[in-house]
């Protein structure tokens, strides 16, 4: 895989019900590999997108 700089992903975000707190859960698949992760708070997605940009580094 050649590393161009830019990841691509799709989100899927789950909408909280009317009058509940906003979140940031869902599902986010990596484009390319096809790879799904499941998150349940801003932190965790960014987690999975830093792991996935230090994975296609090492690859290139």
């Amino acid at each position: 895989m050649v590393n161009t700089g830019y990841g691509y992903f799709v989100l899927k975000l789950r909408l909280a019900p009317a009058g509940d707190p906003p979140t940031c859960a869902g599902v986010v698949e990596r484009l390319g590999t096809a790879e799904r992760r499941s998150f349940e708070t801003a932190d965790e997605l960014l987690r999975l997108l830093g792991a996935w940009a230090s994975d296609s580094t090492k690859m290139s």
